[in-house]
């Protein structure tokens, strides 16, 4: 049985929330390059988004991403935690870059 377009979205972008960091804090890790990278999803959009690559790994930011997919989200002043809802505002779900 096929999962539905909504369902697939879901399952992608929770799939990308566990790997996408929130911030990037020169500190605490090496050097990156900022570069511009072309995210598609078939059949629904088609975009530019900056990003950052440190060796042979690509971050995207999570607010950003989630704007262009109109992903309802609030991030905290520090960037440390994400929140909002997907489709159904009681299908809530939080992003903490700690937990």
């Amino acid at each position: 049985m096929s999962a539905s377009r909504p369902g697939r979205l879901f399952i992608t972008l929770t799939f990308l929330a566990w790997i996408i960091p929130f911030g990037l804090n020169s500190q605490d890790l090496p050097e990156y390059d900022e570069i511009s990278v072309f995210l598609e999803i078939p059949r629904y959009l088609g975009s530019e988004i900056d990003a950052a690559i440190r060796n042979d790994e690509l971050y995207l930011p999570v607010t950003d991403l989630f704007n262009l997919l109109k992903i309802k989200n609030i991030p905290s002043t520090d960037l440390e935690l994400v929140t909002g809802f997907f489709i159904n505002p009681e299908a809530v779900y939080r992003i903490s870059r700690t937990d």
